[in-house]
């Protein structure tokens, strides 16, 4: 049996949702089987309310004419109330927070019903007449075999129709003592009780059913969630691939514009770490000192200095300006053993969580520069020397 089409407004789902919790299940299979059982209510009833004139016009002359046309009013207005109840409910909204008790309103229709054919049993028939009690055994078995199948989506619904029904009127004609009266008695009670156990089976058959297309449309939902969740991952890690992507390519530009710059720098550029070691130069280096960049790399600031003074009076500096110096002189050895001047600016870089990681800088050189100023100093020292040997006096 397929899932009847469900007039309920789902709960909405966000993306990542889990799967319905058995609880949701539970409450969604409830509604479709109040859904079924409405679905299924017109014909059922139509077909009630044709018996119920049929049974009438045969009872018509042969049963007290005030107790037939009561019975007759009342059974009309419990079928009338229960196709209203059955129209109300097709334009009503059910949705799955929905609290009112469909089943229950069916349930008591259906009791009621049950309970007025059963008193037409008691109080219609004629005594004596045979026909009249097998017309109504086979009416009444009718409706019963029908409400087994009609009302089969509820548990105990078709028993609440086919008990109060058949009971009283099989136990009527047992209590009779007429043989073929009590024989048409046990038929009925045996009937009754094929067609309660048979409307429970199918009941269950049913439930099963509906419970199963219900899971597989979560499982489906669950699915489809996935899906969407899947897919926009996907575009999230494509974006992010092309972000990273697009990120290297701007660092691969500014590296190599950095190389360029390096290499073209007629200074010296270097990085030392905490405990002085080289990590980076550039290719200047070998003008100024005769390493190339990938030897000086792993050398100490000591190896170079020419003075250990000079390096210590350098790093105190550097500590005391706070972590900035510019124009510091000192003499720096080469790679041939000889010597230079130079002029150095430095400062502290730091790492990405802002300690320091050692020191950075650049270095040119001022030997030319040195000698010049040692030229100068020599010449003014020998003018000097010479106007003190003068013994006239000299005015400029």
């Amino acid at each position: 049996m397929s899932v009847p089409a469900e007039r309920s407004t789902p709960a909405t789902s966000t993306t990542g949702a889990p799967p319905a919790a058995p609880q949701a299940i539970d409450e969604r299979l409830r509604l479709a089987q109040i859904e079924l059982l409405y679905q299924q209510a017109t014909p059922t009833l139509i077909g009630a309310g044709a018996a119920l004139l049929f049974f009438v016009y045969v009872l018509y002359g042969s049963a007290p004419p005030q107790l037939l046309w009561s019975w007759l009013g009342v059974s009309g207005l419990v079928y009338v109330l229960r196709f209203t109840l059955v129209r109300i409910h097709r334009n009503h909204v059910v949705r799955t927070a929905d609290r009112h008790p469909w089943d229950l309103w069916y349930l008591l229709g259906a009791l009621l019903s049950g309970l007025l054919w059963g008193v037409a049993g008691l109080l219609l028939l004629p005594e004596n007449s045979i026909a009249h009690q097998a017309f109504l055994v086979v009416g009444v078995t009718g409706l019963g075999a029908g409400a087994a199948v009609s009302y089969a989506a509820l548990p105990g619904l078709p028993q609440a129709f086919i008990v109060p029904a058949l009971a009283p009127f099989g136990l009527h004609l047992i209590a009779s003592g007429d043989k073929l009266q009590q024989m048409m008695g046990f038929v009925v009670l045996m009937f009754m009780a094929v067609l309660a156990v048979s409307a429970m089976v199918m009941q269950r058959s049913i439930e099963r059913s509906l419970r199963l297309g219900l899971e597989k449309e979560a499982l489906a939902q669950t699915l489809s969630q996935s899906k969407d969740e899947a897919d926009a991952l996907n575009r999230e890690l494509r974006e992010e691939i092309d972000e990273r992507r697009r990120a290297e390519q701007r660092i691969r530009s500014s590296r190599r514009e950095l190389s360029r710059i390096l290499e073209n720098m007629q200074d010296l550029y270097f990085r030392v770490d905490l405990h002085g070691k080289v990590i980076t130069a550039s290719p200047s280096v070998l003008d100024l000192l005769g390493y190339t960049a990938d030897e000086v790399v792993g050398l100490t600031i000591a190896d170079v200095f020419v003075e250990h003074a000079d390096l210590e009076r350098f790093m105190l500096l550097l500590e005391r300006s706070g972590g900035a110096i510019r124009g510091f002189e000192a003499r720096m050895r080469r790679k041939d053993g000889t010597e230079v001047w130079v002029s150095k600016n430095a400062q502290y870089f730091r790492d990405d969580a802002g300690a320091i990681a050692g020191i950075e800088g650049t270095s040119h050189d001022i030997t030319r520069l040195k000698a010049a100023q040692a030229e100068l100093n020599a010449e003014k020292e020998r003018a000097l020397v010479t106007l003190a040997a003068i013994a006239d006096g000299v005015i400029a």
